[in-house]
């Protein structure tokens, strides 16, 4: 465990890999990374006052959240020149938290990865694998921003809440339950290899 409510990580000299398990607690961010790119790996939980992950420096930094990851505060991307911000959702979980500032969305799920606030994308988002749901029964005001949002071949887009960007359908769209409604706020393209599934009560 990390306990880092004196002195939040800084300009880490690699990778901050939180493991299962793991507990890292910083005093207004979490983990702080400045004035360089940063990488954060997260299975366990990292807890700050206000944001959970604050990047703040150029170049590419990279939050990959893995299965048991929680994160008690808001991850926030650079706003710096010339900083890209990449999400990537691997394995299953929950995200309850806002992710701010993000360029892309990676998600390369091998079962459910569930985002139930706002997330917001400037260039894409694309799910490789797994099952995106926006939003479960109890939060149906969960939102995914992004100008795309693409659904490659195997991989589904499910939830409660609802999408704002187009989306280009290769795999499943589908509301999470009978009964219950999915909302896309733009464009809908499905290939010929894809499906959307609508149940009728």
């Amino acid at each position: 465990d990390v306990d880092a409510r004196a002195a939040p990580l800084d300009q880490p000299p690699g990778p901050v890999d939180d493991g299962a398990g793991g507990l890292i607690q910083g005093g207004s961010a979490g983990v702080y990374v400045s004035n360089t790119a940063g990488t954060v790996i997260n299975a366990g939980t990292i807890t700050g006052g206000t944001d959970a992950v604050l990047f703040t420096g150029t170049g590419n930094n990279l939050l990959t959240l893995q299965t048991g990851s929680v994160l008690n505060g808001a991850a926030v991307g650079s706003t710096a020149a010339e900083a890209t911000n990449t999400l990537v959702l691997q394995g299953a979980g929950t995200a309850d938290n806002t992710f701010q500032n993000f360029n892309t969305l990676d998600v390369q799920a091998s079962g459910v990865w569930t985002l139930n606030n706002t997330a917001t994308f400037t260039t894409a988002a694309t799910i490789a694998s797994g099952d995106l749901q926006v939003g479960d029964a109890a939060d149906r005001l969960a939102l995914l921003s992004s100008p795309s949002v693409t659904v490659n071949p195997g991989a589904e887009l499910s939830g409660y809440g609802t999408i704002n960007g187009a989306v280009s359908n290769n795999g499943t769209v589908a509301p999470a339950a009978i009964g219950s409604q999915l909302t896309i706020n733009g464009s809908f393209v499905q290939a010929a290899s894809g499906t959307l599934a609508i149940a009728i009560a």
